[in-house]
């Protein structure tokens, strides 16, 4: 087996830019070797819940009766949940300033 060791030099315009440029990096490389460790991986971000979302809405359109509501309801619920996610990192990023 052929071990390698790469080394990476991070660099900002101010403390808080590289740290969150040193954690990035390592968020990736974790996920790497999670990826190495475990070869299945499912897509965050709200992704599945998109997908499932427009599985429902569709298996919806095809029903008839009391079932369409409910199918309907939950596809629109799932909805939420990228957009809550996605306005949540939205906040929390708003608390600290990029360029001090």
């Amino acid at each position: 087996a052929v071990v390698s060791t790469q080394s990476t030099g991070v660099q900002g315009s101010n403390k808080l830019l590289s740290e969150e440029a040193e954690r990035s990096i390592h968020d990736a490389l974790c996920v790497v070797r999670c990826l190495v460790k475990n070869r299945n991986m499912i897509a965050g971000g709200g992704a599945p819940e998109v997908e499932l979302s427009i599985k429902l809405a569709q298996f919806a359109a095809s029903l008839s009766g009391v079932g369409v509501p409910l199918h309907q309801g939950l596809a629109e619920a799932l909805e939420i949940i990228p957009v809550t996610l996605a306005e949540e990192r939205w906040l929390v990023s708003d608390k600290h300033s990029w360029t001090e």
